[in-house]
């Protein structure tokens, strides 16, 4: 492996050098780049403009509306393309992002190595203030006067936090509208289950869900991240799009220190990846979503000739890369029901394109389609469904869930989840964001769950830890998980409906879990076993 010295590349800072870098590594093989240590601001014109323009209202009360959209223009800090067998060591190294860019993207890499590397914002994807006064259907939050948050100011969702618990309090406001009330004062008014009790809370207020992830990797192969930190982000922290073979070792989505939260979105999130996803010895705190989400998507079935269609993924937000989903040549189409997601058959993909402008795929496949197919059922690429392993990892008072499973083989082991608002481990397709599909075999296995699903946010089947359903229009009829196993587990719920909730398995083990604090331990709705 030669190395690429980093002090001799074209440019007078460490931004201009990171620029000759990203060329220089166009294409590059077997290639070695040490960043130096130090704290470095990067920013772009476009990034910076996005921000106050986000910032300023320019953008809508909610951005995601404007700025989450396929293909939607965004500014990368460093893009690595077409790299095979390098190394990026950037230990010591950390970007304070100015703006809303897409920080670090790897893109049709092969055996790459990002590691050391640490992402963090100077002005904060999100504002933190404090609750003055509650109504039934309002708060008032006073702000910092360098924050300069006003009722322009998007604030899309209000958490309060639990100072005393270290944990988000699991009230949460899907604020629709703001108004003025008084100086540095804000009035948001939107729907909560409860706001009393929440004066003189601490307020989070994120000002857009998605937009790009802190780190990108798509259609790469064996791509390892260790000791990467991440510390806030406009969206997501690491997304992985059809990918093969991800390493994630010494992961840590943390807030920054004397920071209430970290990232807007998922800490990590998956889609229509294949081969192995490992997660381990890792660290997530203070998300304001999910702490992992693995699946592919439900693709509605569109014009349909013979042995031809068309693909779409009618997702509320489209896919979370915001590029046309597409199977590959060879790979294996699951048709699936819709109402049940009871499996009609399997088909192979002979070709495909892709149309950015109709945002669809065009296939075409081994046997022709029933003829109701576009009417009653999906199809679901079985191909790219990777093996998930979830090893010794900590997941620390998240909003939402910890791990969502919607892949064939999942492993989740000597993990500590403490403090998520909704349950820690869920297991289902969800149709109604197209995420799917059903498991074929789950193991749960040595893991400690302390006071997870306390909260109304993201809790399913009444479950404090871990709940087995299936999220489609006849639930009851569903049957689309194989195997469960959950062992040796440790549940501590707090004052919780029950601890597991099972419905839609074929086979379900349980041995060995210690459970307290559940009015009932184990449940099986609506006639489940």
């Amino acid at each position: 492996m030669t190395e690429l010295d980093f002090s001799l590349l074209e440019g007078n800072g460490f931004q201009e050098k990171l620029c000759s870098a990203e060329r220089a590594l166009k294409g590059a093989r077997g290639v070695m780049l040490r960043l130096p240590p130090g704290t470095y601001v990067v920013s772009t014109p476009f990034a910076r403009k996005l921000m106050h323009e986000v910032l300023s209202g320019a953008m809508g009360f909610d951005p995601e509306r404007e700025i989450f959209r396929p293909y939607y223009p965004y500014d990368t800090i460093f893009k690595l393309t077409d790299a095979k067998d390098v190394h990026i060591f950037a230990q010591g190294v950390k970007l304070m992002i100015d703006g809303f860019p897409a920080p670090m993207e790897l893109m049709r890499c092969t055996g790459v190595t990002l590691e050391g590397l640490s992402i963090d914002y100077l002005r904060k994807p999100y504002s933190v203030g404090v609750a003055e006064a509650v109504g039934e259907d309002w708060v008032e939050v006073r702000y910092d006067a360098a924050l300069a948050v006003d009722e322009r100011t998007p604030a899309p969702r209000i958490v309060f936090f639990d100072e005393e618990n270290r944990r988000f309090s699991g009230v949460v406001l899907e604020s629709a509208r703001a108004e003025p009330a008084g100086t540095d004062r804000v009035r948001y008014y939107g729907q909560s289950p409860i706001l009393k009790g929440m004066n003189s809370r601490p307020v989070i207020a994120i000002h857009t869900y998605h937009y790009r992830p802190a780190i990108f990797l798509h259609e790469c192969k064996t791509v390892s991240l260790k000791n990467i930190a991440i510390h806030a982000q406009c969206g997501m922290g690491v997304l992985g799009h059809r990918c093969e073979g991800i390493a994630i070792e010494g992961l840590a989505v943390v807030p920054s220190p004397g920071e209430l939260i970290s990232t807007n979105t998922d800490a990590t999130h998956f889609t229509s990846c294949k081969g192995e996803l490992t997660v381990k010895n890792s660290l997530f705190a203070g998300s304001e979503d999910d702490a992992i989400n693995v699946h592919n998507y439900y693709y509605t079935i569109g014009f349909l000739h013979a042995d031809r269609c068309d693909l779409f993924v009618e997702a509320p937000t489209f896919t979370h890369a915001q590029v046309v989903d597409e199977p590959d040549p060879g790979d294996e189409l699951l048709l699936a029901e819709r109402r049940t997601l009871a499996e009609r058959g399997r088909y192979t993909v002979l070709e495909r394109s892709a149309d950015r402008d109709a945002l669809c795929a065009y296939i075409r496949l081994n046997a022709p389609l029933p003829d109701d197919a576009p009417e009653n059922c999906f199809l679901l690429n079985q191909t790219r469904q990777p093996r998930l392993i979830f090893r010794n990892n900590r997941v620390d008072y998240n909003l939402a869930k910890c791990v969502l499973v919607k892949t064939r083989e999942a492993l989740i082991e000597d993990c500590v989840f403490r403090a998520s608002t909704g349950t820690a481990v869920h297991i289902t397709p969800e149709v109604s964001w197209r995420e799917g599909g059903g498991t074929g075999h789950v193991v749960l296995r040595r893991n400690r769950f302390f006071g997870t699903g306390f909260g109304n946010y993201a809790r399913h089947g009444g479950a404090s830890a871990i709940c087995v359903e299936a999220q489609c229009e006849d639930a009851p009829s569903a049957l689309v998980h194989g195997r469960i196993e959950i062992l040796e587990n440790e549940i501590r719920c707090e004052d919780a409906a029950c601890a597991v909730s099972i419905c839609a398995a074929r086979e379900v083990v349980m041995e060995g879990n210690r459970i307290e604090g559940a009015a009932l331990p184990i449940a099986a709705p609506n006639g489940c076993a």
